[in-house]
């Protein structure tokens, strides 16, 4: 059988380093400021291959959504023995993401049953 691929990696830059003479030592927990913070330069990088889907979701709106990839008509990129695709074809995407952000990874099935609105509507109704 052939398939198709969808791959997420959440990356963070890393924080700025304290002064040693200003770290804390030892603590149990973090400032409530500090940790609801949004982490500076959260990045998602992508890797999409095929009519698999991927939606990201702020707040009530979607803020990005992949693009299938056909060859042709009924006829979607896929990895398989049959195919010329390789996994090095997928497209790479790099978004920026915020706190409370949702990210749906989803075969065809969803978006072969489902609107986009559709999907949107049961995101926001799930996160009442």
């Amino acid at each position: 059988g052939s398939s198709t691929a969808l791959v997420a990696v959440l990356q963070h830059s890393p924080r700025p380093k304290q002064e040693a003479d200003t770290a804390p030592r030892f603590t149990l927990f973090q400032p409530t400021a500090q940790r609801d913070m949004p982490a500076p330069d959260a990045v998602l990088k992508i890797a999409h291959l095929g009519d698999c889907m991927g939606m990201l979701v702020r707040g009530e709106e979607v803020a990005w959504r992949s693009e299938e990839m056909w060859f042709g008509f009924n006829a979607p990129v896929q990895l398989g023995p049959s195919s010329n695709a390789r996994p090095a074809d997928a497209q790479i995407i790099t978004l920026p993401v915020q706190q409370d952000d949702i990210l749906i990874l989803a075969s065809d099935g969803l978006s072969d049953n489902l609107w986009d609105d559709e999907v949107l509507d049961e995101v926001v109704r799930f996160k009442r």
